[in-house]
């Protein structure tokens, strides 16, 4: 699987954007494509540990993790881990827990996949305008990645209509 597109198939995330643009509510989820194991922490080999989802649940069951995930209540990684996200009807905020000296960049990205804002920094906050569609934030480290689609708001501006997920 080739995640960023090319040789004339789109990348996962325009295909997601052209879902979210077109009013859907599409998650963005990670996961591990692990089938070689005999070269662990090979970074040209599938291996464990490399994507995953981070699920906000008031307890660790079944029952719980999966009304959370219905929810949105979620995000996906493959390196970024998040100590909070918070989405209101005025803005969405992301703050990303640090590591060591790595550098990091926020990313609010907005219908027809248009950045909204970036910021070199690991915690960031977009204000809503109100035209967005949807906001969602993408969170780099490195080669690290990671996602989260945070609000789906309605098309004619202003605030009302909008449908948030808080997800850490």
């Amino acid at each position: 699987m080739n995640n960023i597109g090319g040789g004339g198939v789109p990348g996962l995330e325009e295909v997601w954007d052209k879902l979210l643009s077109g009013g859907s509510m599409v998650y963005g989820m990670a996961t591990d494509d692990a089938h070689v194991f005999k070269e662990p922490g090979n970074p040209m080999m599938s291996g464990l540990g490399r994507g995953w989802v981070m699920v906000r649940a008031p307890r660790l069951d079944a029952g719980a993790l999966m009304q959370s995930l219905e929810r949105g209540d979620f995000y996906a990684s493959t390196g970024v881990v998040l100590d909070d996200v918070i989405a209101t009807e005025r803005n969405l905020s992301v703050k990303i827990k640090t590591e060591g000296v790595s550098k990091y960049r926020v990313q609010f990205i907005g219908r027809g996949g248009q950045m909204l804002t970036e910021v070199a920094e690991p915690s960031a906050t977009y204000a809503f305008r109100g035209d967005e569609g949807y906001a969602w934030d993408g969170r780099r480290r490195f080669s690290s990645r990671g996602w989260s689609v945070i609000v789906h708001g309605n098309s004619g501006g202003g605030s009302g209509g909008r449908e948030t997920q808080s997800c850490v």
